[in-house]
């Protein structure tokens, strides 16, 4: 196996778990409750997420975070402050959640039981990004670029030689860069000039 290779996949067994645990963080599969859905911040209808107010059998008074299909239907009061009266009002909806579950259950006074999943939209688009952008951080970190896990070699220009080699000449000669066994041509100069005849200069 590559050594790059073998890298990333390193650094992905020990990501993966990281945003495995953030997913299951996201969609509640840690928490539990038990009490009344007692009201919502907002009633816009096309909102997709809704933050109610759950009053539990025992505890504090506590926020969650419900898609729109748990609240339908609910007829809940609109409190943005989130300060639920003293005492209850009746005929207020019962919810349920058990740990290490990703779903809960809500039951209207006079409906049947609904089940609810927890594995919302973004319960699952953001550790999907996180691990997105902790695999492209990496590749930047070792390779320079977030789509390469390995670094490119560099191209050197024709006749150029890397470091500590010999550059390969184009001339003839013994050398062992030499390409053509023919003798080098002499380099053009000008024509030698003419020599006079006979002999020296008459007196």
């Amino acid at each position: 196996m590559r050594p790059a290779i073998r890298s990333l996949l390193l650094f992905i067994v020990g990501w993966l778990p990281l945003c495995v645990g953030l997913f299951l963080f996201l969609a509640s599969f840690f928490s539990s409750w038990g009490g009344q859905a007692v009201s919502v911040r907002s009633s816009d209808p096309e909102q997709a997420v809704y933050s109610v107010l759950i009053a539990p059998d025992e505890g504090e008074r506590f926020e969650v975070d419900w898609p729109a299909i748990a609240v339908e239907g609910l007829n809940l009061s609109i409190d943005p402050l989130a300060l639920p009266p003293k005492p209850l009002p009746d005929g207020l909806p019962r919810t349920d959640k058990e740990p290490w579950t990703m779903e809960f259950t809500v039951s209207p006074q006079g409906g049947g039981v609904r089940t609810v999943p927890t594995t919302g939209p973004q319960a699952i688009s953001i550790p999907l990004l996180v691990f997105i952008l902790g695999v492209g951080i990496r590749n930047m970190m070792a390779a320079g670029s977030p789509l390469s896990i390995e670094p490119r070699g560099v191209t050197l220009p024709k006749g150029q030689a890397a470091a500590g080699q010999i550059a390969p000449t184009s001339g003839g000669g013994g050398g062992s860069g030499g390409g053509s066994s023919r003798p080098s041509r002499p380099r053009k100069g000008p024509p030698p000039g003419k020599r006079r005849r006979g002999g020296g200069r008459r007196k």
